[in-house]
């Protein structure tokens, strides 16, 4: 009986391609289901900003929380074409712990880590995405598997972090966390004291400061009136100043002193 030699065609890095091949994802959604689950979600967003006062919405925008499926956290699962082709964009993110309707492969669901994107746009254009998406056909798979990446779509509620036993109408220090929205900082401070001034809050706003992407601020006003100054659409946190702390800057975005 001949031995029958036995090799490997193309060469051996021509193998190992081939066993990297990717495999189709498998998505917890079809995108029927993604587009009947989402649009009573943006619904409900929409009519909540709707009801905010026009003075809380610079230049009538405002931010959104997107949820991504716990299984398109990855980078190349980023629904970066569904947000362009909605003029909406991404002004930041946090961690949360969600757990999803669905997992894919008919795995029962359970608590995972996930991300939440803050998205910006002006309310038109959020209601335009809620008027068009109970009926949204997209040409592209692409549009199509970019929604079915979406768990939940929210309005966001501010992180209120009042701590302390205070009187009603004492006026306390509380710190805010800005997101810019794409403003020059001295514009969208500028809207900001004008919300407060249309909530009868003159000369609360104390000192900032800035990075790229949020603005810092102090303020002074009473306590049951937290509320209020957060529901101004840029307001991501607002937390009491500790009693012993000025409002100064993290260490990392300090200027640097070189030692003499």
């Amino acid at each position: 009986m001949t031995d029958e030699k036995r090799t490997l065609k193309g060469g051996p890095e021509t193998a190992s391609r081939r066993s990297r091949k990717r495999q189709p994802k498998q998505h917890p959604y079809s995108f029927s289901e993604a587009r009947g689950r989402l649009s009573p979600m943006l619904e409900q967003t929409v009519e909540h900003l709707s009801r905010l006062p026009d003075k809380a919405c610079p230049d009538d925008t405002a931010v959104v929380g997107l949820t991504l499926h716990p299984e398109y956290i990855a980078k190349s699962y980023f629904p970066g074409a569904l947000l362009r082709d909605r003029k909406v964009e991404v002004v930041g993110s946090i961690p949360v712990d969600i757990t999803p309707e669905k997992r894919s492969r008919g795995r029962p669901p359970e608590k995972m880590r996930s991300t939440q994107l803050f998205a910006r746009a002006t309310r038109e254009v959020f209601k335009s995405w809620c008027d068009a998406l109970p009926d949204w056909q997209p040409d592209s798979q692409t549009l199509k598997d970019n929604l079915r990446a979406l768990e939940s779509i929210s309005a966001l509620e501010p992180r209120l972090n009042i701590r302390g036993e205070f009187e009603r109408g004492e006026v306390i220090e509380m710190e805010l966390v800005l997101h810019v929205l794409g403003f020059e900082n001295a514009k969208l401070l500028k809207l900001f004291s004008q919300y407060l001034e249309s909530i009868g809050l003159d000369d609360a706003l104390r000192d900032h400061y800035e990075t790229p992407e949020l603005c810092y601020c102090g303020v002074g006003a009473p306590v049951e009136r937290a509320g209020d100054i957060a529901r101004f659409s840029a307001v991501r946190v607002l937390r009491t100043m500790p009693r012993l702390r000025k409002l100064e800057p993290p260490v990392g975005i300090l200027r640097q002193v070189p030692f003499e």
